[in-house]
């Protein structure tokens, strides 16, 4: 996995995978952003939940987006005719050694990859040291044995219906109650705990027995790798910072809602407040008890008899999680608007694909067609006239292999651009395929012409090779494969498509 994002990534269309997938997940926080301000009368659980799923969704979206066939979005759709046949242009695929200085891909495009992964890598950085501190410390602490403390630990485990054993330690290097772990967490008590009373201790293990119930730990793991993902991103950093404010203020709501006394609990929340010092107030690796930044705005909320603080009902998180994956799986599925006008058409349909052995493979590009050698190659394989089309009875022919976009275009030239653009699509897969195979047949050329029909729904049905003077069945499965994975502009009718793939080994 990490090898074919390493070779992806620097390729355009890496680069264009991952720059849709965070503008897409820019939306999926923002909507969570606006569900949580439509709820700011609301229980802070609900919140909470609400920019928790959006940062799920948000981490989801990339494999969604590269797993899930893309679906254009259409205003007005454009459909090809009834009765339509379909002959495309050739596309070559030259791949091999070869003597290229420079690489296949732009040079920005490498350069955003480079500083996309450098940020992420410093804030892993950042996270890790934290994670690696709370571990120590929880290595560190002592096992607590004090009958005050785990009669205050059974208690607060049995008003939140907590089955089986948290563990629970006391550090001397802590101000602050934590809980740390996420497949088995554990409550680390200061050693200041040690004089606090029995009301106090339930109320503390209470709270962190919350975020133990409430599994805030593996929350704020996600919401961490969010912000690694998306540094750049405010919406991230926003979505990490809420977390950390609703999750306080919902196990807030637990220990007040267990029937102990907003005054009471204000004022043990302050005497805690008091014992830490600021470099102690928070570990990305734990989940305190304490932040001293906000505090004073936290003991008004408790203190505030007007707050809602009921429990967070299974109809709203059922409906809650379905929207967000709705939402997910739409915008996944949601790509650009194809252009149809005459100046985005592309100016040529045959085209030569260079990608030099050995280095990370790029992205297929569809360029003009050059004189010379690679015009040879046209005229060998093409065997030109090459490129026709015929929509009901007209009919429009070209006689050259290097397809021109006539102007005004027709019904024809957008419906050969609309396809050409979705088989352009994914090229980069094909591209791949046919230099794994180079390694074993370094010789491997030839024309594979694979006729397929779209139905009315944009779907590919009747897939065949008509043509075959290539003799390579995985290239063919790859192949069958781009165009499988194809979604074209929805038929009136029955709509026969026969497609060139030239493939060219160079020396």
């Amino acid at each position: 996995m990490g090898s074919v994002l390493a070779a992806l990534l620097p390729t355009t269309a890496g680069i264009s995978w991952l720059l849709s997938s965070s503008v897409k997940a820019a939306l999926l926080l923002a909507a969570s952003w606006l569900g949580a301000a439509l709820l700011r009368r609301g229980t802070a659980a609900a919140r909470h939940q609400i920019w928790a799923l959006g940062v799920a969704g948000a981490l989801l979206l990339p494999l969604l987006c590269r797993a899930l066939p893309s679906l254009p979005l259409w205003l007005g759709p454009p459909t090809i005719g009834a009765g339509s046949s379909l002959l495309a242009t050739a596309v070559f695929v030259t791949g091999g050694r070869t003597t290229s200085a420079g690489p296949a891909w732009p040079a920005w495009s490498s350069g955003l990859a480079v500083a996309w992964a450098a940020g992420a890598l410093l804030v892993s950085l950042r996270f890790l040291r934290g994670h690696l501190a709370a571990r120590r410390l929880s290595r560190a602490a002592q096992p607590a044995h004090a009958e005050a403390w785990l009669s205050a630990r059974r208690e607060a485990a049995a008003s939140l219906a907590i089955a089986g054993e948290v563990g629970l330690g006391r550090s001397e290097a802590i101000g602050s109650p934590m809980t740390i772990g996420v497949l088995r967490p554990r409550v680390l008590l200061p050693a200041a705990a040690d004089g606090w009373s029995p009301q106090r201790l339930r109320a503390v293990l209470m709270h962190e027995l919350g975020h133990v119930r409430r599994h805030d730990t593996l929350i704020q793991l996600l919401a961490q790798v969010g912000c690694a993902l998306y540094w750049w991103n405010p919406l991230a950093w926003l979505a990490a910072a809420r977390l950390r404010i609703e999750r306080e203020h919902a196990c807030d709501d637990l220990v007040l809602g267990a029937g102990i006394r907003p005054s009471s609990y204000a004022a043990d929340l302050l005497e805690v407040a008091r014992c830490i010092s600021p470099d102690e107030a928070a570990h990305a690796g734990a989940v305190c008890m304490v932040d001293l930044s906000w505090t004073e705005a936290r003991l008004r909320r408790i203190l505030d008899s007007t707050a809602p603080r009921g429990p967070l009902g299974a109809r709203f998180r059922l409906a809650a999680r379905g929207a967000t994956l709705a939402f997910a799986v739409t915008l996944a599925c949601t790509s650009a608007p194809l252009e149809v006008s005459p100046a985005a058409a592309p100016p040529s349909r045959a085209v030569a694909l260079r990608t030099p052995l050995g280095r990370p493979l790029a992205p297929a590009e569809f360029v003009p067609a050059a004189e010379g050698e690679e015009r040879k190659q046209v005229d060998e394989y093409v065997r030109a006239p090459r490129g026709s089309l015929s929509v009901g009875a007209p009919s429009v022919r070209d006689s050259g292999v290097t397809h021109a976009v006539r102007s005004p275009a027709s019904a024809a030239d957008r419906t050969l651009d609309l396809v050409a653009k979705e088989v352009e699509s994914h090229m980069g897969d094909l591209k791949q395929c046919y230099e794994r195979r180079l390694l074993v047949h370094p010789e491997l050329s030839g024309m594979v012409v694979m006729h397929w029909n779209i139905t009315a729904t944009g779907e590919v049905s009747e897939m065949c090779v008509t043509e075959d003077t290539l003799g390579d069945a995985a290239v063919i499965a790859c192949v069958n494969k781009l165009v499988e994975d194809s979604w074209f502009p929805p038929a009136r009718g029955w709509v026969d498509v026969s497609f060139p793939f030239v493939f060219t080994a160079a020396p």
